[in-house]
């Protein structure tokens, strides 16, 4: 199943962030060490930067670029994009768990809130997708051979798809709902 080492690494760089979330959490809380574990937390940059040394390392040895390449651009960029949002997420539940602090809150489903969470959503996608197209570049200018970086460049392509969905089933699909919803209230 795991015939790529990519993809293996891409699978252990995600085990291995919720190991150092979970990790900098209990010294955050349990060891009442909050500076230790933002250190302990703040080290998940790591698993990013292994990452791409692993891909860079994977096509100087002569890899094909293939779709597993593409994805582990996608996840790096996700992952830096995203990263501090998904370790706040758990530090919310985590501190509400374990440390006695308040209920974490619910995204908004309805309303003008809900537009300006899902603009933010798809705000942060576009960093991961800069940060993704600028790992592309790099890749592709320092370690791939001429056919290895048409290959990279295929990434793009992905990137734009990403892009799309994401913008039309976050942003467009809160606009068009709240002009349903305030076109209920006012009759028309």
């Amino acid at each position: 199943m795991l015939s790529s080492p990519i993809l293996a690494f891409i699978i252990a760089c995600e085990v291995g962030f919720w190991i150092v979330v979970v990790a900098g959490l209990l010294v955050r809380y349990r060891l009442r060490r909050p500076r230790a574990g933002a250190i302990v937390l703040w080290s998940v940059v790591a698993l990013d930067l292994a990452l791409l040394i692993a891909v860079g390392v994977d096509l100087h040895g002569g890899a094909s670029v293939n779709n597993i390449h593409t994805i582990a651009g996608l996840y790096l960029g996700g992952s830096i994009a995203f990263g501090p949002r998904m370790v706040r997420w758990a530090d919310v539940r985590f501190a509400y768990h374990f440390a006695g602090g308040p209920p974490p809150v619910k995204a908004p489903k309805t309303g003008a809130a809900a537009v300006r969470y899902e603009w933010v959503l798809f705000g942060q996608w576009l960093i991961a997708a800069l940060i993704t197209a600028a790992a592309i570049m790099v890749l592709a200018l320092t370690v791939a051979d001429a056919a290895q970086r048409t290959g990279l460049y295929g990434g793009f392509a992905a990137i734009g798809v990403v892009t799309v969905i994401w913008f039309v089933s976050g942003p467009a699909w809160a606009v068009g709902r709240r002009i349903g919803e305030v076109t209920a209230i006012s009759g028309r």
